[in-house]
C-alpha cells in the first residue's frame, strides 16, 4: 500500500494518495514509512505546520532519515 501511495504522489495525484492514506489502519499511520510519506505530502502542499510536526515525528523514529537532511 505504501508503494501505491508513493506512486500516486510521484505522478502528482495527491487526492488519490490522500484517499489511500485514509484506508490505512491507524497503527500504520505512525510508522516511519507512512510518516515519511505524510511529510512528503505536507511538503508538496507547502504546509509549514504539518511539515514541522511530521519532521519532529520522523526525527524521533529515525534521526538519519534522508528526508531530514
Amino acid at each position: 500500500m505504501v508503494a501505491t501511495i508513493e506512486g500516486m504522489m510521484a505522478v502528482g495525484d495527491q487526492k488519490e494518495a490522500q484517499r489511500l492514506m485514509l484506508e490505512l489502519p491507524s497503527d500504520l499511520l505512525e510508522s516511519e514509512e507512512i510518516v515519511a510519506v505524510r511529510l512528503q505530502m505536507a511538503q508538496a502542499n507547502s504546509d509549514p505546520n504539518h511539515i514541522r510536526g511530521l519532521s519532529r515525528k520522523l526525527r524521533e523514529l529515525n534521526p538519519d532519515h534522508p528526508l531530514l537532511g
